[in-house]
């Protein structure tokens, strides 16, 4: 996995053989594993309901979710009565940032206090090691809340389908 692929925006695409109004029937469901909520017409945020990192680290949540692990969707109609669903997440830029500013505030305290140098190296190499580490678990986290969706997804999307064909009959 390269590094930018941790901390820039992330975009999956899904296609949904409906149109996107029996969709928004489909979605209104409420999902037990993780918080859906309509921003607009035909965007929507989801969340998970509880994130190790997100909810006992920093303790900040946006409005409308339940977590800072999160996805924001956009409906939109393509050809034939089909629908496109856009899912994006936020850009970790601040973490990657950290990634550089704090190796370097750790030579200028070395300039400052000289440190031994086994103290040196050490903090010198915690901080890169220990925002790398949060930046894959976060993508972990992602990785498991769009799982949690399109599971969601294809059993609501069943069941209506499941439901249709009962009605025909």
């Amino acid at each position: 996995m390269k590094f930018r692929s941790l901390y820039k925006a992330r975009t999956e695409n899904l296609g949904v053989t409906m149109k996107p109004a029996e969709l928004k029937k489909v979605l209104n469901g409420d999902p037990e594993r993780f918080h859906f909520h309509w921003v607009t017409d035909s965007s929507f945020i989801i969340s998970l309901n509880f994130s190790f990192g997100s909810n006992l680290v920093w303790d900040v949540n946006r409005p409308n979710t339940n977590s800072e692990i999160l996805f924001y969707g956009k409906l939109s109609e393509i050809e034939n009565s089909k629908t496109k669903i856009e899912l994006k997440t936020r850009s970790k830029t601040f973490l990657a940032t950290l990634l550089v500013v704090l190796p370097l505030l750790v030579v200028f305290l070395q300039i400052i206090f000289r440190f031994e140098w086994p103290i040196f190296l050490l903090l010198f190499a915690f901080f890169p090691l220990a925002i790398l580490g949060l930046l894959h678990f976060i993508r972990s986290e992602e990785d498991g809340l769009l799982r949690l969706f399109q599971e969601y997804l294809n059993d609501e999307i069943m069941k209506h389908e499941k439901n249709v064909a009962e009605k025909l009959l």
